[in-house]
């Protein structure tokens, strides 16, 4: 489900809910997709227009394999450049996670695109990831044979350190959880993973 939009030679899936009213982006964190927004976008869709972006290298948008294109401030680029294709004017946006750093940036760069600003459990400045997940991109350095066996261990640690991530478990159960993870589960989608570590 969803639509795509090519921004600077890159394909970006979104997913839209709604039809009327004020727009709102939605900006996911590591290592999440637009799927994480998915019962946020159900309870505002009859209100709003709520579009939920897979950022580069993250669910169904492109993965390319260079790691200069996985910055913040790249990211925040594209969110702008999304925002103005798709002609949406001022929006409300939230960032959540690794989106809020993106979102920040976006934000202090562009000031004019957005209306309100929601941040949810995000970074204040660019690459304030965790050491452990930063321990996870030095794994960039290594070479693909060495990546694919890496890959089953590291798809594992991120499914748990997510179930550690919630509320209520029941609201990460295992179709859930595969659904976050399959993205990653091609050896192009982990590359992707390990960028956005780095």
């Amino acid at each position: 489900m969803g639509d795509f939009v090519k921004i600077n030679g890159f394909n970006y899936h979104y997913v839209k809910k709604g039809d009327k009213g004020h727009p709102i982006v939605l900006v996911h964190g590591l290592p999440m997709s637009s799927y994480l927004w998915r019962k946020v976008q159900d309870c505002l869709a009859d209100r709003y227009q709520v579009y939920a972006i897979d950022m580069k290298g993250y669910g169904q948008s492109d993965k390319p394999p260079e790691a200069s294109l996985y910055t913040w401030t790249d990211q925040a680029e594209r969110l702008a450049k999304f925002i103005d294709t798709l002609r949406l004017g001022k929006v409300a946006l939230a960032g959540h996670d690794h989106g809020g750093g993106v979102t920040q940036i976006m934000i202090c760069n562009n000031p004019d695109k957005v209306s309100h600003y929601i941040f949810m459990n995000g970074c204040c400045y660019d690459y304030c990831l965790p050491d452990v997940v930063r321990a996870m991109g030095t794994l960039i350095n290594f070479p693909d044979d060495t990546l694919k066996m890496f890959q089953p261990f590291a798809i594992g640690f991120f499914s748990a350190l997510l179930q550690f991530a919630v509320a209520h478990e029941t609201s990460l159960n295992i179709p859930i959880m595969q659904k976050h993870m399959e993205p990653f589960k091609s050896f192009e989608g982990f590359k992707s993973l390990i960028h956005h570590c780095a």
